[in-house]
């Protein structure tokens, strides 16, 4: 994680929903300003074994006030890899904090 404004991710839970193939990212943001403000929380998922290419992406406008915040976010990942022993595939996962369009935390 990489704080650089008022805002950043304090915690993140991922909550996979194998069945439904998808899953949801419990985000607690803290907000350091004295004042509400409007933002963007992003979530980009990506195979390990294909980069270049987004799996899902999701984004959502949020009123950030002052203090705590939690926002959940959910992706679906159709077709998902599941990780064993003998196929340990993984996804990368950027998720970011943006106020006036300035990333704030990713």
């Amino acid at each position: 994680l990489i704080a650089t404004g008022n805002a950043c991710l304090e915690d993140v839970f991922i909550e996979p929903k194998v069945t439904d193939s998808e899953v949801t990212f419990h985000m607690m943001v803290s907000h350091a300003a004295s004042r509400s403000c409007p933002a963007r929380v992003a979530v980009v998922v990506r195979s390990t074994t294909d980069p270049a290419s987004t799996v899902d992406h999701v984004e959502e406008a949020v009123d950030l006030k002052p203090g705590r915040n939690r926002r959940d976010l959910t992706v679906q990942i159709p077709d998902a890899v599941l990780w064993s022993p003998e196929n340990p595939h993984l996804y990368h996962v950027e998720i970011s904090v943006a106020i006036d369009d300035v990333v704030s935390d990713t």
